[in-house]
């Protein structure tokens, strides 16, 4: 398929690009604030329930107060969005009211009714909020939500975290996300939206570049048993497996210059296809 007619613009400002082999709608782009864009073309064709669930995978939680709500005409155009959503006002909120370091793009999203709820698995770096509680934000227009920051699946999984003991679980977070550790994902007609900026597979260190993670990482991170009697040795690529089934699409954000540059980029994305889609992910 054609990239959408409502997203050509995105082929020149963000590298929007196509990925085939998912047996549902794939995109890979840049910067990670124009994947809203693309989330408001799922919901306006409906692939995409508005709002949606997020789950993201990122190096930063990217969920700064958005410059959205800070000017005038931002608030007029989130009120205009809301009231009659369109891709055209997305790309303009992404352009002219986000910040251009992708710092605030969730909560923008958020302002615009695009997503509801988020869970962003390896952050480390940005605006963190109470992770057992979840972060309550409280939009423009009077709407609350959460938002849970979680370290990557395999710490995620392993015993008395957030995804494996009911005594550790960040308020809300199994209810979103329809899980149990003894049963895995529950089967429901929830579709979210699953998103990855790949320089959640990349060092920062403060020794200068960054780097991809060796592939012994991946390794580690996709294929090892979590030791959480509950979960019966799942794997990070079985939970991430579980979250592509029951995702109506799918975005990628490369954010070269976070992950090392194009060649360490393209290598992450390579890893990523071979530990989490099985090389099923092929670009356009």
């Amino acid at each position: 398929m054609a990239i959408p007619r409502d997203l050509q613009s995105l082929e020149k400002t963000d590298q929007l690009r196509e990925l085939d082999g998912l047996e549902k709608p794939a995109f890979i782009h840049n910067d990670h604030r124009w994947v809203l864009p693309i989330l408001a073309w799922a919901q306006a064709t409906r692939i995409l329930p508005r709002p949606c669930l997020l789950v993201t995978f990122d190096h930063h939680t990217d969920f700064a107060k958005p410059l959205l709500a800070e000017s005038e005409e931002g608030r007029k155009l989130a009120q205009q969005y809301n009231a009659s959503p369109g891709v055209s006002t997305a790309i303009r909120v992404c352009t002219d009211h986000l910040d251009k370091l992708d710092g605030d793009w969730i909560a923008g999203g958020m302002e615009l009714g695009i997503i509801g709820d988020a869970v962003v698995l390896g952050a480390e770096i940005g605006h963190r909020c109470d992770e057992r509680q979840g972060a309550a934000y409280m939009d423009m227009q009077g709407r609350r939500h959460s938002f849970w920051p979680l370290p990557l699946p395999l710490d995620a999984l392993s015993h008395q975290a957030a995804l494996a003991d009911h005594y550790h679980k960040p308020e809300g977070l199994w209810e979103a996300l329809d899980w149990k550790p003894s049963t895995g994902f529950i089967q429901s007609k929830k579709r979210l939206a699953l998103d990855f900026d790949l320089d959640a597979f990349a060092f920062d260190t403060p020794l200068g570049p960054c780097f991809p993670w060796p592939e012994k990482i991946f390794a580690h991170q996709f294929e090892t048993g979590s030791l959480a009697h509950s979960l019966k040795g799942m794997t990070g690529r079985e939970f991430v497996g579980e979250l592509v089934r029951q995702s109506s699409i799918i975005t990628i954000a490369r954010e070269p210059a976070y992950c090392g540059g194009e060649a360490d980029c393209d290598e992450i994305f390579h890893l990523v296809n071979r530990y989490v889609f099985n090389d099923a992910m092929k670009a356009e």
